[in-house]
Order: C-alpha cells, then structure tokens, then sequence
C-alpha cells in the first residue's frame, strides 16, 4: 500500500534520516524476488532495514537478517526473533464477520487471499485454510469462522473461495463462481481485501441483485474506492504502520509485536442492523 509508504517516508523526513526504497515484488507466479533486491540489499550502505508484505519472499528476508542491521518487518512474515508491526488480522476478521452475523446472515461465503504463489484458485478445504504460508491468509479466515460458529454457523457449512491476486477481477470470478454453486444463494459475503469485494461488486450490479438487500458485502482495509462503492469494511491503519516501524527502528526497538488498532466501517453495504 502506498500509504505505509507514505508513513515510512514522513517519519524518516521528521528524523533526518535518508530512504532507499527497493521492489521485492515476483515476476510471475511462483517466481522468486526480482532484482534489484537480490544484487542490493547484501551490500547497501543502511543503518536498519523495513521489509513489508514479503510473504513467499524467504530469500530477501534471509539477507535482511543476515546484514546484522536493526531489522522491522511490517505485516508478514512473522518469525518471532524480529520485531513486526501488525494489526491483529484474526481480531480485525472476527469483528466484520459479527456485524454480518449480528444482521441475522446464516448464509455466508468467503473470498479469501491466496495463500501461497503458486496461482491457485477455487474452493478451498479446511486443510488448505489453516495449512496457508501466509500469515495474513491464514489468520482473516480464522477470525470469520470464529464469529460464525458463534452462532452455529458450522466451517464446512462456509465456501471459501481462494483468489490467485488481490484484484477486481479476481474478485469478479470469485462472486461468479460462489453464486453458480448449487443450493441456496449465499445472503453475505466478506471478502479479504477491498479489490476482491469492489470486484465482487461489479458482478452483483450486473445481475440486479441489490447489494444490502439481497446479499452484503464487506471488504477488508479501507481503500478509498471504498467509499466511493459504499462498501463496508475493516480500516486499516496503513500510514501509522509506517511510521511505526521507523520508530522501533531507530529507538533499537527489541524483536517484539508492535500492534496497531483497527476500525470498523460501517456503509450501505452491510446493509441494516438486525
């Protein structure tokens, strides 16, 4: 997100201290980091090192351990021996999820973020949920399923449906192929990211079912095409995960959690309180 970013580079601006930004992201699905991370960071001249969002990267995780420099990561992984900066994604998940079951929702459906590189999507089994590499994909659904077995919702009774990216389109496919599943007609879907839910979105609209009546939909961090849609979600607080993690960098911050509060958003789509 460019607002952690963002954080990152205020908070340097106000201590004085210079940035070098570089891209860990993969070229294709399963592709390992791309340069100029791996040429880099084994030899940059840094005084401390952020990583953000690397799940599936170990290897730039690996050399950032290895530069025996103060090290943060924001988000995932999550190894215990280096200080992170977090929401609690369980919590966050749980919380969204009640306002769905609080409206009287007993039909209900996921759209999850992958949980690995390798391209994968569809319907997932409990296996497949609690067995994700990633922290932030295993954690969101824990935190559904935990508010909707408080009122008898049972795990299996819930079709989860793994997107390949964070996406519009990805969340397009996803709605289309929940809603093509035989029996009822799920009356809730909460979606892992805001991309996946506006994407959804576009799909209900196509075929004239009333998003708030019909179905509810919650997305997941706030972005500002949220509002825009209406959509209900979980606000993250992106800019203060920045500038956190500059904090516990340069007042040699401990390995330890550093957990940042979430906020709930209430908008048309969560349709009326029950």
């Amino acid at each position: 997100m460019l607002a952690v970013l963002q954080g990152v580079a205020v908070a340097c601006e106000q201590r004085g201290v210079a940035l070098l930004i570089l891209p860990a992201k993969v070229n294709g699905e399963g592709a390992g980091p791309q340069q100029p991370v791996m040429n880099v960071l084994p030899h940059a001249a840094v005084d401390g090192i952020i990583l953000h969002a690397l799940s599936g990267c170990d290897d730039v995780v690996t050399i950032a351990r290895q530069r025996q420099v103060p090290l943060v990561i924001i988000d995932q992984p999550r190894p215990r021996d280096v200080a992170l900066v977090c929401i609690d994604d369980r919590r966050a998940a749980y919380e969204i999820a009640r306002e769905i079951v609080q409206r009287g929702h007993r039909r209900v459906a996921v759209i999850a973020l992958r949980g690995d590189r390798s391209g994968r999507c569809g319907f997932m089994t409990q296996e497949r949920i609690v067995g994700m590499q990633s922290s932030t994909s295993r954690l969101r659904p824990a935190g559904f399923m935990a508010a909707f077995a408080e009122v008898g919702i049972a795990p299996e009774a819930v079709p989860v449906w793994e997107a390949s990216e964070s996406s519009e389109a990805a969340g397009r496919a996803a709605a289309e192929a929940i809603l093509a599943r035989s029996g009822e007609r799920p009356t809730a879907i909460a979606a892992m990211s805001d991309r996946l839910a506006i994407g959804a979105l576009s799909l209900l609209k196509e075929r004239a079912i009333r998003l708030g009546t019909d179905i509810v939909m919650t997305g997941f961090d706030d972005i500002p095409e949220a509002a825009i849609h209406g959509l209900a979600t979980v606000r993250q607080p992106f800019m203060q995960k920045g500038e956190a993690a500059v904090k516990a960098i340069l007042d040699g911050l401990d390995p330890c959690v550093v957990p940042l509060d979430c906020t709930i958003v209430r908008r048309s789509s969560l349709g009326e309180p029950g």
